[in-house]
């Protein structure tokens, strides 16, 4: 199966549950100012790959949503960063949002490098409070 592949903008994060808990569930992804798609699944990254890109996003100053939690599908946060991903997924559907998205990579804007490297003993003492207009309410989403 042929897989396309796009760089896009990270814009927010939802909630992480169950083993997600206290880092994010998924990155909510925009490409030339529209939303496409919620991204959870990571090719190739493990816990603390994770724990660094939530130990950045939650650094990072929240900001207005700039694409409606309707459309995203459930309740997120908006962070001003410029961190962006490579993404690959199976195909466009017609309201071009991508179908089956899988993150590759992870590029970090010079001005927010990554965090310094966190062993497994680190992720123990790493405090990700959840946003505190977060439900756990959970309406669906595009991108599965």
């Amino acid at each position: 199966k042929k897989k396309l592949d796009e760089v896009v903008h990270v814009v927010g994060f939802t909630e992480g549950e169950g083993e997600r808990t206290g880092t994010f569930g998924a990155l909510v992804l925009m490409l030339n100012g529209k939303y496409v798609c919620n991204a959870g699944t990571f090719k190739n990254f493990g816990r603390i790959d994770r724990l660094k890109i939530s130990q950045l996003l939650h650094s990072r100053p929240v900001i207005r949503q700039p694409i409606s939690e309707r459309l995203v599908g459930k309740p997120y946060t908006a962070v001003a960063t410029a961190l962006k991903v490579r993404v690959q997924f199976t195909r466009w559907t017609p309201d071009r949002h991508m179908r089956e998205p899988v993150i590759t990579d992870v590029l970090y804007p010079t001005d927010e490098d990554p965090p310094a490297p966190i062993t497994k003993e680190d992720h123990l003492r790493l405090d990700f409070s959840p946003s505190p207009h977060l439900t756990p309410s959970v309406i669906g989403t595009f991108c599965d």
